[in-house]
């Protein structure tokens, strides 16, 4: 990118230095070359924009899809340590109930 604009730049001077040229045609080719350059580097921070968007969202699909996954994993561990304490709970008024007795 630096070496079109450079290039481009490199251009504009020699159209203002060149003694062939009328005002007319210098300030003409000025306007081109810098509306190319405009263009060009408009154009290249658009799609680095771009790029970098769509990184973004595919960094967000990954992170939402492995904490989706996360969150699944949790439920399943929880509710198998819901199932143990309701059994353990059980096995204990269980207990109780047996030393009420005596």
């Amino acid at each position: 990118m630096q070496d079109e604009i450079t290039k481009h730049s490199k251009k504009i001077y020699d159209t203002v230095k060149s003694p062939r040229h009328s005002i007319g045609e210098k300030v003409k080719d000025i306007i081109i070359e810098i509306l190319i350059i405009v263009f060009a580097v408009t154009l290249s921070i658009w799609l680095h924009g771009w790029s970098e968007t769509k990184d973004h969202e595919h960094e967000a699909r990954e992170f939402l899809t492995d904490l989706k996954e996360d969150l699944k994993a949790d439920i399943s561990n929880l509710e198998s340590a819901k199932n143990a304490l309701s059994k353990n709970v059980g096995n204990i008024e269980f207990l109780e109930s047996l030393t009420q007795k005596k």
